[in-house]
């Protein structure tokens, strides 16, 4: 999936698909929109606010949204690249 950006109402949504490694060992890939947190790159999403979640959307272990603790992403990486 490529990087979508989509604009409605003044609404504006990018989307990047991403996996995520868990610090008790889990590898999750899905979904996120980096243009709700007012971030220019992916990276930004996990560095800019070192507290919060990261929602994840379309996961791939089948849950359609999971809210994840920044603190327990060891690693995140664009999937596809």
């Amino acid at each position: 999936m490529d990087n979508v950006k989509v604009s409605r109402s003044g609404y504006v949504v990018e989307i990047h698909r991403v996996c995520v490694q868990l610090t008790n060992g889990k590898e999750i890939c899905g979904i996120v929109n980096i243009a709700e947190n007012n971030c220019q790159r992916l990276s930004e999403l996990f560095t800019r606010d070192p507290d919060g979640f990261i929602i994840l959307c379309k996961c791939d272990n089948g849950q359609k949204v999971m809210f994840i603790n920044k603190r327990h992403v060891v690693c995140a990486t664009p999937a596809g690249a």
